[in-house]
């Protein structure tokens, strides 16, 4: 039917899309509770056959920052973390206030950051 004004939509209204409701989270409870997304979140950004935890990760990730901006290709070479737990890492480093990210692949200590 062609639609020329509002009171043609109004008097033909479009019909109700048909919903599809999905299973995934259908016995889990809410999308965000734990049980919902457990399979499907890893639990560390770290490889299953490190022995390194999270804290040792932020150390070396910390130790090898400075206040001048380094790339993040090179601290993960130097960290020999994979590729994901280094980018995990200095995400967390730079919502906690510890680092800052720079344009063009670069990170930095923050000056006002605790040691």
């Amino acid at each position: 039917m062609p639609v020329e004004t509002a009171e043609d939509v109004i008097a033909n209204p479009p019909e109700q899309p048909r919903v599809v409701r999905s299973t995934l989270f259908a016995d889990a409870g809410a999308p965000d509770s734990a049980a919902g997304v457990a399979g499907l979140v890893p639990e560390s950004p770290l490889p299953p056959d490190s022995a390194a935890e999270p804290a040792a990760a932020w150390v070396q990730v910390l130790d090898f920052l400075g206040p001048s901006p380094t790339p993040v290709d090179a601290v993960m070479r130097r960290c020999q973390l994979s590729p994901p737990a280094v980018m995990a890492v200095v995400l967390e480093l730079e919502l906690a206030g510890r680092i800052a990210t720079l344009p063009g692949g670069r990170v930095a200590v923050l000056a006002d950051s605790p040691a």
